[in-house]
């Protein structure tokens, strides 16, 4: 059978929720084509899926490593190299936006990985070319918004991450995003509001819920807080026993204190967090 059909059949496997079968299939193939960008390129990404992320960043160089020109192999290697930060992922990145620059992803992937550099500029710029080009994806819109709140334009920032989230917004991410830039501007009741129906959802992630905590509380929202930071300290990697305690004790002292926590600290730093760890 031609190595396309077989790389397809892989597709099809993982695509079914075979991914163990998919990456059998893929490293038996790799035996007799050692070369292929595509077969490398789908290795890396079918072994970053199943979190194995140093046989995904060494499937990734070896991808790059066969000078492949097409800007899909190159934003999907570029991008997942640039999550363990390889310094290999720049170029492959640049070569994708500057080879292909009427493709939205292609502008999208550098434009963000120039912003996680701290090139905020030249990130901007890739991003809003990207927009231009995808005025509907909310993955584009979203990454413009995290630029644009980084470089302090938090309400250009905060529209985009809005347009982002009304694009998908059974995506708790999008809306924990959107709840970050809402507290970031100020928005304290809406944040709120929209920070809710992540309860739930993520009710299994600490340092989710103990921001929820102290949002509630700067709402004066009482109940929910204390039941967030429950959820916080019997969740299966639970909250840090300084934060936890630093947040009861602001609940104990007061509004101010609490929105001090909130705002000066825990809501920045799960910013910051949550962008880079994307």
């Amino acid at each position: 059978m031609p190595l396309d059909e077989q790389l397809l059949e892989a597709s099809r496997l993982s695509e079914s929720g075979d991914d163990p079968g998919a990456l059998k299939l893929l490293l038996d193939l790799e035996a007799d084509h050692p070369s292929d960008p595509t077969l490398l390129c789908m290795l890396g990404a079918l072994s970053a899926h199943l979190g194995a992320e140093g046989m995904s960043s060494d499937f990734f160089r070896r991808c790059l490593a066969q000078n492949p020109t097409n800007p899909q192999i190159l934003i999907t290697a570029g991008s997942g190299l640039a999550r363990s930060g390889d310094t290999q992922a720049e170029a492959a990145l640049r070569l994708a936006a500057l080879t292909a620059p009427e493709l939205p992803a292609a502008r999208m992937h550098y434009g963000a990985f120039l912003v996680r550099s701290g090139l905020l500029a030249q990130g901007i710029e890739e991003l809003s070319a990207a927009r231009g080009l995808d005025p509907d994806s909310a993955e584009v819109r979203r990454e413009l918004g995290i630029a644009l709140l980084l470089a302090g334009s938090t309400n250009d920032g905060l529209s985009e991450i809005e347009a982002a989230t009304a694009a998908e917004p059974e995506d708790p991410d999008a809306k924990l995003l959107y709840g970050l830039a809402l507290i970031q501007e100020g928005d304290l009741p809406r944040a709120a509001e929209e920070l809710y129906t992540l309860a739930e959802p993520l009710a299994e992630d600490a340092e989710v819920q103990i921001l929820l905590a102290l949002t509630f509380a700067a709402q004066g929202w009482e109940e929910e807080a204390w039941l967030a930071l429950s959820r916080a300290e019997a969740a299966p990697i639970p909250a840090d026993a300084a934060v936890t305690s630093a947040v009861e004790d602001a609940i104990a002292a007061g509004q101010q204190t609490i929105r001090a926590l909130l705002l000066d600290e825990l809501a920045p730093s799960t910013l910051r967090d949550r962008i880079y760890r994307e």
